[in-house]
């Protein structure tokens, strides 16, 4: 294994005794060769993994379930960046100069998205992830 790039010597202290604190979970994410910063796609990706670890579902076709997972996550958050930018319906310029309004086609695409997302979620037998802070009550009534 090759030590993790990160200059601080809590850090290297860590990997070297193969002890990770919970905080450097997304660290550890990144470093498995996801090029994921701290977010919450990787808290994502990390609940995931955790997730299947308890089950005891090991194996490369399900690290490549979560990986596509994660893809759709991040292309479902692009197309809610469109759709927020250009709205609902867009105006365009057709090839004889007119302008025309058009739908914006990320609305629909992003239900096609999601419901494969679940559909991955739904194969791998778990649960929605939580990007949520863990001093989050909204359980309860």
């Amino acid at each position: 294994m090759v030590a993790p790039p990160v200059n601080s010597q809590r850090f290297s202290t860590a990997w070297r005794a193969g002890v990770w604190p919970r905080e450097n979970q997304y660290i550890r994410a990144r470093e498995e060769g996801d090029n994921m910063a701290a977010t919450n796609e990787a808290r994502i990706k990390a609940d995931l993994m955790a997730q299947l670890k308890n089950q005891r579902k090991e194996g490369q076709h399900f690290i490549d379930l979560v990986r596509d997972y994660i893809y759709l996550y991040n292309l479902k958050k692009k197309m809610q960046t469109d759709i927020d930018e250009r709205g609902l319906r867009y105006t365009s310029v057709s090839g004889n100069g007119v302008k025309i309004e058009k739908p914006n086609e990320n609305v629909q695409n992003i239900l096609k998205v999601n419901a494969q997302m679940l559909k991955i979620l739904s194969e791998l037998n778990l649960k929605e992830p939580s990007a949520v802070a863990d001093g989050d009550n909204s359980d309860y009534l």
